[in-house]
C-alpha cells in the first residue's frame, strides 16, 4: 500500500533469486523426504534453475506452465505423487505467476541484477567496519550515519555511468581478459554458435524487451554440461531448419 502511494501502480516488485532458490531449496527438503526418492527433488530443482532465464513474463508463464504439466500423470509412486501435489502448491501459491512474488525471472530486469546480494554486503560492512555488529543509541547512529555518508560520498562512482566495456580499461581488466581467454580456450566449435539477428531463432531477445534495440549478432553459449550439441538442441526445440550461421 506505502508503494503504491509513493510510486504508484505501475512498479514491478523485483524478488532476489538467491533468496527464492534457498526456500525453494528448503521446501524440496522436505518433498525429499515425503516423496521417499533420492533424485527426483534435483530433477525439479534442475528445471526450475533452467527457466530462471526465461525473458519476458510470456515466457516465464509458459515455461511455468511447461513445469507443473510435466510433473502430473502417472509414472510416479503415491508417496511421490502426494509429495509433487504439495510441493507444486506451495512453489505455485508462492512463487506462479499470479503471486506478488512471481518476479524472480531474470527477464523481469532484464539488463541488470536479479539479486540483492550487492545491498546485503553493503550491510555487513557496515556492521563490521561502522556499528561492530553492535547496537548503538540513536544518537550514536547519526554520527554513525554522518561518517558513512561523507566516506562514500568521496569514492569513485564514474563506472556506473560507462559502457560495461569500459570494466576492460580498469584495473580489473587484465584478470577478466584472462579469464576470458582462458574460458574461450575450454569451449569447442559446437558449444557456441553466432547467430546473425534475421535468423529465426534470434526473432525476439532480452534487448528488444528492454527497449535497447535489436542487437548486431546474438552468440549463443551451451551449458557446461549440454545435453547435447546446440545445433542439435536448436532443431530439436523450433524444429527448423537452420540457416548458415558463423561458428
Amino acid at each position: 500500500m506505502l508503494l503504491s502511494q509513493v510510486y504508484g501502480e505501475q512498479i514491478t516488485r523485483l524478488m532476489c533469486w538467491p533468496h527464492c532458490s534457498a526456500k525453494i531449496d528448503t521446501r524440496l527438503k522436505e518433498f525429499k523426504k515425503e516423496s521417499k526418492s533420492e533424485n527426483l527433488h534435483k530433477k525439479i530443482k534442475e528445471d526450475i534453475c533452467n527457466f530462471q532465464s526465461s525473458t519476458t513474463e510470456n515466457e516465464y508463464i509458459s515455461n511455468f506452465t511447461s513445469l507443473i504439466n510435466k510433473y502430473k500423470g502417472d509414472g510416479y509412486t503415491e508417496d511421490e505423487t502426494q509429495a509433487l501435489d504439495v510441493f507444486f502448491k506451495y512453489f505455485e501459491s508462492t512463487w506462479g505467476p499470479g503471486s506478488h512474488m512471481k518476479n524472480w525471472y531474470a527477464g523481469a530486469n532484464p539488463w541488470s541484477i536479479t539479486q540483492n546480494q550487492g545491498i546485503e554486503g553493503k550491510n555487513q560492512a557496515i556492521k563490521k567496519s561502522y556499528t561492530f555488529k553492535s547496537r548503538v543509541s540513536i544518537g550514536r547512529l547519526f554520527e554513525i550515519t554522518k561518517t558513512m555518508l561523507k566516506e562514500w560520498s568521496q569514492q569513485d562512482d564514474s563506472i556506473l555511468f560507462k559502457d560495461r566495456l569500459s570494466l576492460l580499461d580498469s584495473k580489473e581488466g587484465l584478470k577478466l581478459k584472462t579469464n576470458g581467454w582462458m574460458w574461450s580456450q575450454k569451449q569447442n566449435s559446437k558449444s557456441v554458435i553466432k547467430l546473425p539477428v534475421s535468423h529465426k531463432l534470434a526473432s525476439h531477445t532480452t534487448s528488444e524487451a528492454a527497449g535497447l534495440g535489436k542487437p548486431s549478432r546474438l552468440w549463443i553459449v551451451g551449458r557446461s554440461k549440454p545435453n547435447g550439441d546446440l545445433k542439435d538442441l536448436c532443431k530439436a526445440k523450433h524444429q527448423v531448419v537452420e540457416a548458415p550461421v558463423e561458428v
